[in-house]
């Protein structure tokens, strides 16, 4: 992932999936309602992340951590204000606009040090709204993706693996 041209030391993207999304609705008399989206933006940074001081009750099951892998699919979506000639409509820069949109994603989402990824995603939208003045309402949606963590020196039975150890030393001389 590259940030302010610099490539990121531990943020990444995966090229490729992404797409943008448009909907317009134009109704006589009114106007046309615009929303912009991006999505299939698959992101992963290696530190940065935490997820504790939750409410915890006797349904928790998420231990509380300070740094982790934060991987997601991001979604983000943006309504625009009402035009209500097509006049405003072309005065706008939406090609400026979804650059903003993602380059802002983008720098937060790898260099903010983040709370949870709701702090990561009230951050996003502030910004964005700040950035476009036409905008009326912004959106994210971060699911994680996770990955556990496991010890790679820990001792593992070849049968656990579903290999027959009897296959792997045939032909081989001890």
């Amino acid at each position: 992932m590259e940030i302010d041209g610099k490539p990121h030391p531990h943020s990444f993207y995966r090229d490729g999936d992404e797409i943008r999304v448009v909907e317009g609705v134009t109704r006589e008399g009114q106007g046309t309602s615009i929303r912009s989206k991006i999505e299939k933006l698959l992101v992963l940074k290696s530190t940065g992340s935490a997820f504790h001081g939750f409410h915890r009750d006797e349904y928790t099951r998420l231990p509380e951590t300070w740094d982790r892998i934060l991987s997601t699919e991001i979604e983000a979506g943006w309504q625009w204000k009402l035009f209500k000639t097509l006049k405003e409509a072309k005065a706008v820069d939406f090609n400026g606009a979804w650059k903003a949109a993602r380059d802002i994603t983008m720098k937060i989402y790898a260099e903010d040090n983040s709370a949870s990824v709701q702090a990561t995603m009230y951050k996003m939208a502030d910004t964005f709204l700040a950035t476009v003045p036409q905008i009326e309402a912004v959106d994210y949606a971060l699911p994680n993706k996770h990955y556990f963590e496991i010890g790679m020196f820990s001792p593992i039975r070849i049968e656990e693996l579903g290999i027959d150890p009897q296959q792997i030393c045939r032909g081989t001389r001890t």
